[in-house]
Formats: C-alpha cells, structure tokens, sequence
C-alpha cells in the first residue's frame, strides 16, 4: 500500500534521493521529533522493496523495533525482524492486534534490525549484510566510527545509507561527517519546530521554570559531553527534586498525562512512589525493566490507567505517544539533543493541546527555548561554531513571579508584566545592569560619551609634528581620519540594526541590553575612542550581519 506523505514530507524525501543522484552516498535527513522521520524511512523501504532491492532498518532498544516495524506494516511491507526471539514474537502478536495480520517475513527482502542483535551475530549475518542495498538508522546522532552504530554501518558494505535524526549534534562535539567521526555524505535539512507548530503538526506549549537545590554545574562533563549517571544520582539524592516534582506537579498539571524524566533508577522509584502516595497513579520504568512490563505500563498510560510514567533515559529517543502533554524535567543534561527530544514527547499534536514543560533542572536555560532556530551540520562542533554570536541567540532568565522563561534582554516579563527590581543606584555598574544605560547616573553616562568623541587629525597632527615633524604628523593624521571613518561606520550599522529592532517592537532599554548580551560590551563602550580602527571595523562587520 503507498505511504501518503506530507508537501513538507515529499520534499526531504525527494532532496534525499537528488542527494543520493548527485553521488552522495550516505544521508542524513535532519527533521524535528514528531514531523514523521519514521514516516520518510517506510516511503523510501517502500520504493526500494518495490524494486526488489534489500533494505536493513537498524532501531535501537526493543520498544523502537516494534514501532519501525510496525510503521513498515502500515505501508504494507512485508520484513523480517533481526532481535530476540521474545521480541519477534511479541511484535508479531501486536501486527495481528493491529493489523488483523503479520507482516513479519523471515524471507523478506526488508528487515528490521536491533543494533545489538546484529553486533551480535555479526559472524552469522555477514553475507547477508552484504547484500543490503539500503540501510536506515533513526536517531543517527548515535552513528559514528568506532561505537557499534559503526560497527552496524560497516557490516553493510555495499549499501547506500540514510541516517535520520532531530538533532545531529552530538555532546561530546564529535561530527557524523564522513570527514569527521561518521559516515554522512550530505545533510537535508526539514522545516523548524515553529514553523510545524505554526503549521498544526505539532503542539504549541508553555514552560515553568520552579527553582530547585539540583545542582550539577560545578561538576566535570564526562566524555561524552554529559553529566554521568553517578554525577545525576549524587545531585538528586542531595536534593529536594523528588517531593518537587510532585509538588509542581500538583501545582501545574493535576490530571494531565505526564512523563518524568529522572536521573537514576532509584530516584525514579521514590518518585513513583511519592506520586502514588499522593493518590497520583504512576509507574517508573527503565532499561532493566521487563519488556511486557514497559509495554502495559505504556498501553495503560495511553488509555489514562496510569497518569504519570517516570523513565531513567528510556524515552527520550523515538517514543510516539499523542496523549502526553506534560513534559517533567528532573534530570539535568548538558545534551541540546537530549533536551529536545525530551521535550518533543509533549509536542505530538491533539485538537486544543497546548503541551507544558516543567524544568526543575534549568535545561532551558542551558540550551534555549525548544523552537528556536538552529545551525545543524555534520561537522565537529568546533568547525561549526559561530564565528560571531547571533543576537537572537541570547541567554534566557526565568521571571521570579510566573516562573516562565524569557530572553534575558527583556525589561519586564512578556508574560506576567513582573519588572525585575533595579540596583541600588550606588551600586550599579555597566556589569550589573547589563548593557541598559538608562540605569547608569548621568555622570557615569556624560564619562562614557566623552570617551566616544576623537580628536580631529588635525589636532593630531599639530601635537605630532611639534615632537616628530611633519611627515609623522601627516601619517598620524591620515591614521586617525581612518579610524573616525571606521568609528562612523559602527555608529551608522548600530544605528540601522536598533532601527530594525524597533521595528520588532523592542524599546530602546531593551535593545542596548540586547547588544550586550550579544557582543559582551555595551554600545558606548563599543564607540570609545581607546578602540583601534580595526576593532571598529571588525564590530561593525559583526553588526551588519545581523541585520542583512
């Protein structure tokens, strides 16, 4: 049966196939989690089984077979499974509950594969690797060289790839290029998260940010770019984030279907239990937890059974479940991609499903709001990284009142109206108040300016040329009308990006802040006569490619 797919499907679908064309051999398709990457792998398995050609769709963790399986039984593809046998069997009993039959086919062209079962039985499954015309792997962030999604990829030595993922940054700043740590030929990249949310495919949502005694930030990052599991369960044990998370809960989202993401199993467990105890119906599960078992807790999360799941690192890759709209972060990660797949498990979209975010961890202050535009790119991270800062990437503070997020440069909170109270004045320094220099005396301003006004060249020249002669006075004179020329350049490009800003409806408070969260200094210390001609040009290069 064909795979319908959405305009915005059919176009990564079709940019994948002119990349592969143009002789890329490996893919990566980078779509946000919800807008169908499962969907865009079945339509090209489906092409390619209808050609006769051998497909491998590699999952990781038994839950994410069963669901690429049975997104390969809706298009009516007919697979083997490569997994325990426990796993084939329970993935056959649910296609004849869903489907009415089972597409699982030990002689099929299509597969299905567990990545560990098939490092496992490398030597067993070698030539029929070999014959695989097209692998797959959801969640490709995973895919570099040396680890076993390596490993898997190199099994396939004749076959042509796609990798699909939300997020192809990795923490530990490795690169999925081929040229890098992976195997990544190309990228494609779909529509962002606003534009699906604006769109209707995903939820729009809401955060609160309640403050909590976790705390992580002076601890070492492990290898792989994250805090480790020893590091999180010190931290919560340590801390209040327990009675917390049902407590915001309670507060927040009493009745809503939520899902918990914890640092450790046994803070999970006391979290479970706290929410029972409060006549709150939740299960924890994890890796360890029996399959049977995870599968029922979810089918009785689904049908509203259970209210609340609390997972340790379980769902946060490839878990499609609508009826979540609750999102609870109690577990800090230092992942951007973590953090949006965490979050993406509230964004399925519902008729009036506006999804909340609830993060005792601060997350959203470590990595942005979820929606906000993104630079993705198979690279390191150190190739990727910004030369200049963007201004629309600005730190966010949580308003003391609502306690929801907003961007640090703002004067009040876009949500409540609460204003942060000012510094004493005594006390207040360019520092301190953060670029807003209507908060600075008028002396400290009226010093400031003065440092912006420059000398005439001639002025310059007459000091110069009564110590050195002329010819000095006549270099020195040409040096400073250079550098006033370049200072009047930053005034002018200032000048047309605030015009702009205001344009957005920014007030002027807000934009000077707005300037020094970005570049780190504020707009009259920028113009100070004490900068070379070079500095000003360099700033005011920066600030046109803001606003062109």
């Amino acid at each position: 049966m064909p795979v319908t797919l959405r305009d915005y499907q059919q176009d990564v679908v079709n940019k994948v196939y002119n990349s592969w064309n143009a002789g890329n051999r490996n893919v990566c398709l980078v779509m946000g989690t919800g807008l169908g990457k499962s969907v865009c792998m079945s339509s090209i398995a489906l092409n390619f089984h209808n050609h006769s050609q051998h497909t491998a769709v590699v999952a990781h963790r038994n839950e994410l077979v069963s669901q690429m399986s049975c997104h390969l039984a809706l298009a009516g593809i007919p697979h083997r499974i490569i997994a325990p046998t426990s796993t084939i069997s329970q993935i056959t009993h649910k296609h004849r509950r869903e489907f009415g039959q089972s597409f699982v086919n030990p002689s099929a062209l299509t597969a299905v594969v567990g990545v560990d079962t098939l490092i496992s039985r490398a030597d067993s499954l070698k030539s029929w690797a070999e014959q695989i015309d097209l692998w797959e792997i959801d969640e490709n962030h995973h895919n570099i060289r040396q680890n076993k999604w390596g490993k898997a990829v190199e099994m396939f030595k004749n076959a042509r790839g796609l990798g699909v993922t939300a997020t192809p940054n990795r923490a530990d700043g490795k690169g999925i290029g081929r040229w890098a740590d992976g195997f990544m030929d190309d990228i494609v990249i779909g529509p962002t998260m606003r534009w699906a949310i604006n769109h209707g495919y995903l939820a729009d949502y809401e955060i609160v940010c309640p403050k909590s005694d976790i705390n992580v930030e002076d601890s070492q990052l492990s290898s792989n770019g994250d805090w480790s599991l020893q590091t999180l369960k010190k931290a919560a044990r340590k801390s209040k984030i327990v009675g917390d998370v049902v407590a915001n809960y309670i507060k927040y989202a009493l009745g809503r279907r939520a899902i918990v993401f914890a640092t450790d199993i046994e803070t999970a467990a006391d979290i479970e239990a706290d929410f029972n105890a409060s006549g709150i119906k939740a299960v924890s599960l994890n890796g360890k937890s029996v399959t049977s078992y995870r599968e029922q807790s979810v089918e009785m999360f689904k049908t509203g059974k259970i209210d609340v799941l609390v997972n340790v690192d379980l769902f946060d890759e490839g878990f499609d479940l609508p009826a979540c709209d609750v999102v609870i972060m109690a577990r800090p990660t230092a992942s951007l991609a973590k953090f949006l797949q965490q979050c993406g498990r509230a964004l399925r979209p519902l008729p009036g499903k506006t999804a909340l975010i609830i993060d005792h961890v601060s997350n959203v202050i470590r990595h942005g709001l979820p929606d906000m535009e993104r630079e993705w790119s198979l690279n390191r991270r150190e190739k990727r990284a910004k030369l200049q800062p963007d201004p629309d990437d600005i730190p966010l503070t949580v308003c003391k009142h609502c306690l929801k997020p907003y961007e640090k440069y703002r004067t009040v909170c876009p949500y409540c109206g609460f204003e942060k109270p000012l510094p004493e004045p005594q006390a207040r320094s360019i520092e301190m108040v953060e670029g807003d220099l209507v908060l600075l005396t008028r002396e400290m301003l009226e010093r400031m300016r003065r440092g912006t006004v420059l000398e005439a060249p001639g002025d310059v020249a007459a000091r110069v040329n009564h110590v050195a002669g002329p010819i000095a006075a006549k270099g020195v004179a040409n040096r400073q009308a250079e550098k006033i020329a370049a200072q009047a350049e930053l005034k002018e490009a200032i000048a047309q990006w605030a015009a702009i800003e205001r344009l957005k409806g920014f007030d002027d408070r807000e934009i000077y802040k707005k300037f020094y969260l970005t570049t780190g200094t504020d707009v009259l210390s920028a113009l100070d006569g004490s900068h070379n001609r070079q500095e000003f040009e360099n700033m005011a290069n920066r600030v046109k490619d803001w606003w062109k």
